[in-house]
Protein backbone atom coordinates (compact mmCIF):
# COMPACT_ATOMS: atom_id res chain seq x y z
CA UNK A 1 0.00 0.00 0.00
CA UNK A 2 1.52 3.26 -1.06
CA UNK A 3 1.18 6.83 1.16
CA UNK A 4 -0.79 8.49 -1.06
CA UNK A 5 -3.34 5.48 -0.93
CA UNK A 6 -3.29 5.60 3.31
CA UNK A 7 -6.05 7.26 4.79
CA UNK A 8 -5.00 10.50 6.45
CA UNK A 9 -6.66 11.10 10.02
CA UNK A 10 -8.63 14.01 10.75
CA UNK A 11 -7.24 15.71 13.85
CA UNK A 12 -10.33 17.08 14.73
CA UNK A 13 -11.55 13.60 16.38
CA UNK A 14 -8.30 13.08 18.26
CA UNK A 15 -9.45 13.03 21.78
CA UNK A 16 -7.72 16.58 23.01
CA UNK A 17 -8.39 18.53 26.22
CA UNK A 18 -9.71 21.69 25.10
CA UNK A 19 -7.92 23.82 27.78
CA UNK A 20 -3.78 23.04 27.86
CA UNK A 21 -1.89 22.43 30.91
CA UNK A 22 -0.40 26.15 31.90
CA UNK A 23 -4.05 27.13 30.87
CA UNK A 24 -5.38 24.88 33.49
CA UNK A 25 -2.80 25.71 35.99
CA UNK A 26 -3.29 29.95 35.48
CA UNK A 27 -7.43 28.64 35.96
CA UNK A 28 -6.74 26.95 40.00
CA UNK A 29 -3.79 30.31 40.50
CA UNK A 30 -7.11 32.60 39.75
CA UNK A 31 -9.12 30.26 41.59
CA UNK A 32 -7.00 30.55 44.76
CA UNK A 33 -6.38 34.00 44.74
CA UNK A 34 -9.93 34.55 44.92
CA UNK A 35 -10.39 32.16 47.23
CA UNK A 36 -8.02 34.03 49.48
CA UNK A 37 -9.65 37.54 49.10
CA UNK A 38 -12.99 35.86 50.21
CA UNK A 39 -12.07 34.15 53.47
CA UNK A 40 -9.67 37.29 53.87
CA UNK A 41 -13.07 39.33 53.34
CA UNK A 42 -15.61 36.69 54.77
CA UNK A 43 -14.06 35.00 57.98
CA UNK A 44 -17.09 33.89 59.23
CA UNK A 45 -17.48 31.49 56.59
CA UNK A 46 -15.04 29.73 57.46
CA UNK A 47 -15.34 26.79 59.63
CA UNK A 48 -12.91 23.99 61.11
CA UNK A 49 -13.95 20.34 61.48
CA UNK A 50 -11.51 17.02 62.67
CA UNK A 51 -8.45 20.06 61.93
CA UNK A 52 -9.39 20.55 58.54
CA UNK A 53 -10.89 23.80 57.24
CA UNK A 54 -14.00 23.89 54.57
CA UNK A 55 -16.25 26.99 53.73
CA UNK A 56 -19.62 27.56 54.37
CA UNK A 57 -22.91 28.52 52.14
CA UNK A 58 -21.61 32.31 52.14
CA UNK A 59 -18.71 31.71 50.11
CA UNK A 60 -20.33 29.36 48.39
CA UNK A 61 -22.79 32.51 46.98
CA UNK A 62 -20.14 34.80 46.53
CA UNK A 63 -18.25 32.52 44.41
CA UNK A 64 -21.20 31.95 42.10
CA UNK A 65 -21.78 36.17 41.80
CA UNK A 66 -17.70 36.22 40.92
CA UNK A 67 -17.85 33.45 38.16
CA UNK A 68 -21.35 34.88 37.48
CA UNK A 69 -23.05 31.80 37.08
CA UNK A 70 -26.71 30.42 37.31
CA UNK A 71 -27.60 27.98 40.13
CA UNK A 72 -31.34 26.80 40.13
CA UNK A 73 -33.32 23.71 41.58
CA UNK A 74 -33.89 21.01 38.52
CA UNK A 75 -37.69 20.62 38.22
CA UNK A 76 -39.17 17.67 39.54
CA UNK A 77 -35.65 16.20 41.56
CA UNK A 78 -37.29 17.35 45.23
CA UNK A 79 -38.79 14.52 46.85
CA UNK A 80 -39.77 14.05 50.41
CA UNK A 81 -38.28 10.91 52.07
CA UNK A 82 -38.26 8.73 55.24
CA UNK A 83 -35.63 6.23 56.68
CA UNK A 84 -36.15 4.73 59.79
CA UNK A 85 -38.28 5.76 62.87
CA UNK A 86 -37.28 7.37 66.27
CA UNK A 87 -38.34 5.49 69.29
CA UNK A 88 -41.45 8.19 69.75
CA UNK A 89 -42.55 6.75 66.81
CA UNK A 90 -41.91 9.71 64.84
CA UNK A 91 -40.49 8.75 60.90
CA UNK A 92 -36.78 9.93 60.17
CA UNK A 93 -38.36 12.16 57.19
CA UNK A 94 -35.71 13.85 54.81
CA UNK A 95 -35.25 15.90 51.43
CA UNK A 96 -33.84 14.90 48.49
CA UNK A 97 -32.75 17.21 45.40
CA UNK A 98 -30.89 18.62 42.82
CA UNK A 99 -28.92 21.32 41.34
CA UNK A 100 -27.89 22.79 38.18
CA UNK A 101 -25.09 25.39 37.74
CA UNK A 102 -24.08 27.17 34.33
CA UNK A 103 -21.72 29.34 32.59
CA UNK A 104 -21.27 29.89 29.04
CA UNK A 105 -21.71 26.48 27.53
CA UNK A 106 -20.87 24.24 30.39
CA UNK A 107 -23.52 23.18 32.88
CA UNK A 108 -23.11 21.07 36.17
CA UNK A 109 -25.74 19.11 38.54
CA UNK A 110 -24.64 18.68 42.59
CA UNK A 111 -27.49 16.99 44.75
CA UNK A 112 -28.03 17.46 48.25
CA UNK A 113 -29.92 15.47 50.74
CA UNK A 114 -30.58 16.06 54.91
CA UNK A 115 -32.53 13.81 57.12
CA UNK A 116 -33.82 14.75 60.88
CA UNK A 117 -31.38 12.15 62.74
CA UNK A 118 -29.07 14.61 61.55
CA UNK A 119 -30.32 17.27 63.98
CA UNK A 120 -29.83 14.96 67.15
CA UNK A 121 -27.81 15.10 69.55
CA UNK A 122 -24.74 12.65 69.49
CA UNK A 123 -23.96 10.68 72.47
CA UNK A 124 -21.36 11.79 74.72
CA UNK A 125 -19.39 9.89 77.76
CA UNK A 126 -20.82 11.27 81.15
CA UNK A 127 -17.80 10.79 83.12
CA UNK A 128 -15.77 13.24 83.95
CA UNK A 129 -12.00 12.37 84.01
CA UNK A 130 -11.47 14.32 87.11
CA UNK A 131 -14.44 16.05 88.99
CA UNK A 132 -13.25 18.98 87.78
CA UNK A 133 -12.58 18.68 84.78
CA UNK A 134 -13.88 19.20 80.84
CA UNK A 135 -12.31 16.15 79.41
CA UNK A 136 -14.40 12.73 79.84
CA UNK A 137 -13.00 9.69 81.20
CA UNK A 138 -13.53 7.20 78.08
CA UNK A 139 -12.45 8.69 74.17
CA UNK A 140 -14.15 8.95 72.13
CA UNK A 141 -17.67 8.41 73.33
CA UNK A 142 -18.17 4.84 71.76
CA UNK A 143 -15.46 3.28 74.65
CA UNK A 144 -17.66 4.03 77.15
CA UNK A 145 -19.36 1.57 78.98
CA UNK A 146 -22.62 3.35 78.87
CA UNK A 147 -22.15 4.10 75.02
CA UNK A 148 -25.89 3.45 73.24
CA UNK A 149 -25.52 3.51 69.30
CA UNK A 150 -29.54 4.71 69.69
CA UNK A 151 -28.85 7.46 71.36
CA UNK A 152 -29.64 9.77 69.25
CA UNK A 153 -32.91 7.96 67.77
CA UNK A 154 -34.75 8.00 71.25
CA UNK A 155 -37.16 11.05 70.16
CA UNK A 156 -37.60 13.53 66.76
CA UNK A 157 -35.09 16.16 67.12
CA UNK A 158 -36.82 19.77 67.98
CA UNK A 159 -34.93 21.25 65.22
CA UNK A 160 -35.66 18.89 62.81
CA UNK A 161 -38.67 21.31 61.28
CA UNK A 162 -39.82 20.63 57.77
CA UNK A 163 -38.24 24.12 56.90
CA UNK A 164 -34.94 23.30 58.41
CA UNK A 165 -34.88 19.32 57.24
CA UNK A 166 -35.48 21.09 53.53
CA UNK A 167 -33.41 23.89 53.44
CA UNK A 168 -30.52 22.13 54.46
CA UNK A 169 -30.98 19.66 51.55
CA UNK A 170 -31.50 22.56 49.09
CA UNK A 171 -28.64 24.37 50.26
CA UNK A 172 -26.01 21.06 50.31
CA UNK A 173 -27.12 20.60 46.24
CA UNK A 174 -26.51 24.11 45.54
CA UNK A 175 -23.11 24.22 47.32
CA UNK A 176 -22.32 21.02 45.56
CA UNK A 177 -23.37 21.96 41.95
CA UNK A 178 -21.25 25.40 42.29
CA UNK A 179 -17.86 23.29 43.49
CA UNK A 180 -17.98 20.88 40.96
CA UNK A 181 -18.38 23.61 38.13
CA UNK A 182 -15.78 25.91 39.55
CA UNK A 183 -14.50 25.20 42.24
CA UNK A 184 -12.76 21.83 41.40
CA UNK A 185 -14.84 19.64 43.54
CA UNK A 186 -14.04 21.01 47.37
CA UNK A 187 -16.30 19.52 49.80
CA UNK A 188 -18.77 22.67 50.88
CA UNK A 189 -18.62 22.93 55.16
CA UNK A 190 -22.88 21.90 55.07
CA UNK A 191 -21.61 18.64 53.63
CA UNK A 192 -19.85 17.36 56.42
CA UNK A 193 -20.87 19.08 59.33
CA UNK A 194 -24.88 17.68 60.55
CA UNK A 195 -25.89 21.78 61.37
CA UNK A 196 -25.16 25.32 60.54
CA UNK A 197 -23.94 25.04 64.11
CA UNK A 198 -19.75 24.31 64.26
CA UNK A 199 -19.13 20.84 65.59
CA UNK A 200 -17.04 19.73 67.63
CA UNK A 201 -13.51 18.78 66.73
CA UNK A 202 -11.66 15.88 67.95
CA UNK A 203 -9.74 16.52 71.01
CA UNK A 204 -6.08 15.74 71.20
CA UNK A 205 -4.85 13.83 73.84
CA UNK A 206 -1.38 14.79 75.47
CA UNK A 207 1.61 12.87 75.10
CA UNK A 208 2.45 10.38 77.78
CA UNK A 209 6.00 9.46 79.32
CA UNK A 210 6.49 5.95 78.07
CA UNK A 211 4.21 5.93 75.19
CA UNK A 212 1.70 5.18 77.75
CA UNK A 213 -1.73 5.30 75.85
CA UNK A 214 -5.34 4.08 76.78
CA UNK A 215 -6.73 1.62 74.19
CA UNK A 216 -10.33 3.31 72.82
CA UNK A 217 -11.28 0.38 70.16
CA UNK A 218 -11.07 -2.77 69.33
CA UNK A 219 -12.16 -3.86 66.00
CA UNK A 220 -12.48 -7.67 64.77
CA UNK A 221 -12.59 -8.92 60.91
CA UNK A 222 -12.89 -12.50 60.20
CA UNK A 223 -11.76 -14.55 56.61
CA UNK A 224 -10.24 -17.78 55.17
CA UNK A 225 -7.13 -18.08 53.69
CA UNK A 226 -6.11 -19.82 50.21
CA UNK A 227 -5.43 -22.70 52.33
CA UNK A 228 -9.10 -22.83 53.62
CA UNK A 229 -7.82 -21.78 56.93
CA UNK A 230 -9.99 -19.36 58.75
CA UNK A 231 -8.08 -16.39 60.07
CA UNK A 232 -9.67 -13.21 62.86
CA UNK A 233 -7.79 -9.99 62.18
CA UNK A 234 -7.99 -7.56 65.25
CA UNK A 235 -7.52 -3.84 65.00
CA UNK A 236 -6.63 -2.11 68.11
CA UNK A 237 -7.51 1.45 68.21
CA UNK A 238 -5.14 4.09 70.61
CA UNK A 239 -6.34 7.45 72.16
CA UNK A 240 -3.30 8.75 70.72
CA UNK A 241 -4.88 8.61 67.08
CA UNK A 242 -2.74 5.11 65.98
CA UNK A 243 -3.85 1.86 65.64
CA UNK A 244 -2.23 -1.77 65.15
CA UNK A 245 -3.26 -5.12 63.87
CA UNK A 246 -2.80 -8.53 65.50
CA UNK A 247 -4.07 -12.18 65.19
CA UNK A 248 -3.42 -13.00 68.68
CA UNK A 249 -6.64 -13.08 70.38
CA UNK A 250 -5.09 -12.98 74.03
CA UNK A 251 -3.61 -9.63 72.89
CA UNK A 252 -7.35 -8.73 71.23
CA UNK A 253 -8.80 -9.94 75.12
CA UNK A 254 -5.89 -7.86 76.99
CA UNK A 255 -7.24 -4.71 74.98
CA UNK A 256 -11.07 -5.20 75.29
CA UNK A 257 -9.77 -5.59 79.36
CA UNK A 258 -8.14 -2.20 79.22
CA UNK A 259 -10.97 -0.78 78.04
CA UNK A 260 -12.98 -1.98 80.68
CA UNK A 261 -10.46 -0.63 83.47
CA UNK A 262 -9.72 2.80 81.71
CA UNK A 263 -5.86 1.52 81.80
CA UNK A 264 -3.13 2.67 80.75
CA UNK A 265 -1.00 0.52 78.49
CA UNK A 266 2.29 0.47 77.18
CA UNK A 267 2.31 -1.40 73.36
CA UNK A 268 5.03 -2.87 71.29
CA UNK A 269 5.19 -2.83 67.67
CA UNK A 270 6.24 -4.21 64.62
CA UNK A 271 6.10 -2.97 61.45
CA UNK A 272 6.03 -5.49 57.93
CA UNK A 273 5.99 -3.32 54.56
CA UNK A 274 2.82 -0.92 55.21
CA UNK A 275 1.34 -3.07 58.03
CA UNK A 276 1.84 -2.14 61.25
CA UNK A 277 1.63 -5.12 63.87
CA UNK A 278 0.70 -5.30 67.61
CA UNK A 279 3.26 -7.56 69.36
CA UNK A 280 2.21 -6.77 73.02
CA UNK A 281 0.35 -4.64 76.04
CA UNK A 282 1.80 -4.32 79.19
CA UNK A 283 -0.50 -2.26 81.94
CA UNK A 284 1.41 0.42 83.35
CA UNK A 285 1.94 -0.26 87.17
CA UNK A 286 4.58 2.23 88.34
CA UNK A 287 4.34 6.05 89.66
CA UNK A 288 1.06 8.22 89.18
CA UNK A 289 -0.16 6.01 86.27
CA UNK A 290 -0.78 3.35 88.64
CA UNK A 291 -3.93 4.70 90.25
CA UNK A 292 -4.64 6.11 86.19
CA UNK A 293 -4.33 9.63 86.90
CA UNK A 294 -2.70 11.29 84.37
CA UNK A 295 1.56 12.81 84.44
CA UNK A 296 0.70 16.51 86.25
CA UNK A 297 -2.41 15.78 87.71
CA UNK A 298 -2.30 16.87 91.79
CA UNK A 299 -1.91 14.35 94.29
CA UNK A 300 -4.84 13.74 96.20
CA UNK A 301 -5.38 13.32 99.83
CA UNK A 302 -4.53 10.22 100.97
CA UNK A 303 -7.04 10.61 103.73
CA UNK A 304 -10.31 11.10 101.47
CA UNK A 305 -12.36 8.89 100.17
CA UNK A 306 -12.03 7.88 96.60
CA UNK A 307 -14.32 10.23 93.91
CA UNK A 308 -16.71 9.15 91.90
CA UNK A 309 -14.71 8.42 88.15
CA UNK A 310 -12.17 6.27 91.15
CA UNK A 311 -15.18 4.18 92.03
CA UNK A 312 -16.68 3.89 88.56
CA UNK A 313 -13.29 2.44 87.79
CA UNK A 314 -13.02 0.08 90.67
CA UNK A 315 -16.41 -1.51 89.18
CA UNK A 316 -14.82 -1.41 85.59
CA UNK A 317 -11.84 -3.68 86.61
CA UNK A 318 -13.84 -5.58 88.66
CA UNK A 319 -16.02 -6.79 86.26
CA UNK A 320 -13.24 -7.10 83.42
CA UNK A 321 -11.37 -9.26 85.54
CA UNK A 322 -14.43 -11.79 86.49
CA UNK A 323 -15.54 -10.19 90.28
CA UNK A 324 -18.80 -11.30 91.38
CA UNK A 325 -20.61 -8.95 93.83
CA UNK A 326 -20.22 -11.67 96.94
CA UNK A 327 -16.63 -11.51 95.80
CA UNK A 328 -16.25 -8.08 96.05
CA UNK A 329 -18.34 -7.98 99.45
CA UNK A 330 -15.72 -10.01 100.49
CA UNK A 331 -12.69 -8.25 99.72
CA UNK A 332 -14.80 -5.41 101.57
CA UNK A 333 -15.08 -7.03 104.78
CA UNK A 334 -11.41 -8.24 104.99
CA UNK A 335 -10.55 -4.75 104.26
CA UNK A 336 -12.70 -3.79 107.06
CA UNK A 337 -15.43 -1.41 104.69
CA UNK A 338 -18.41 -1.76 103.04
CA UNK A 339 -18.58 -0.32 99.90
CA UNK A 340 -16.67 1.93 97.30
CA UNK A 341 -17.31 5.37 99.15
CA UNK A 342 -15.24 4.02 102.18
CA UNK A 343 -12.29 3.35 99.74
CA UNK A 344 -9.58 5.95 100.66
CA UNK A 345 -7.44 7.08 97.74
CA UNK A 346 -3.78 5.72 100.04
CA UNK A 347 -5.49 2.60 99.72
CA UNK A 348 -6.65 2.90 96.04
CA UNK A 349 -4.10 1.53 93.47
CA UNK A 350 -3.70 -1.75 95.82
CA UNK A 351 -6.73 -2.63 95.60
CA UNK A 352 -6.76 -2.16 91.76
CA UNK A 353 -3.75 -4.36 91.83
CA UNK A 354 -5.80 -6.55 93.89
CA UNK A 355 -8.83 -6.85 91.83
CA UNK A 356 -6.90 -7.39 88.41
CA UNK A 357 -4.76 -10.19 89.73
CA UNK A 358 -8.30 -11.57 89.66
CA UNK A 359 -10.50 -13.41 92.19
CA UNK A 360 -9.81 -16.05 94.84
CA UNK A 361 -10.03 -19.31 93.38
CA UNK A 362 -12.80 -21.33 95.03
CA UNK A 363 -12.01 -24.59 97.07
CA UNK A 364 -13.86 -27.66 95.93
Amino acid sequence: MTTEAMVKTDESSLPSPVFRGQQMVKALADYRELQKALDESMPDQLIELEGKQFRKKGYWRAISVAFNLTVEPIPDTERRDTNGVFVDGQNNFGYIVMYRATTGMRSVTGDGACFAVEKARRFKCPHPETPDSKRTLHFPHTACPDYDPAFQWRALPPEATEHNIRSHAHTRAMNRAISNLVGFGEVAAEEVERDEHPAATVEKRPARPGGAVYVTKVEEKTGTSKQGKPWTLFTVHFDDGTAAGTFDRGLAERAREAIAAHALMVPAFETKGQNRNLTALTAVVEGEAATGREPGEDEKDPEAPIDAADRKKFWNIAHAHKWTEAQVKALFEARGIDATAEIVNGAFAAMLQTLKEGPPVEKV
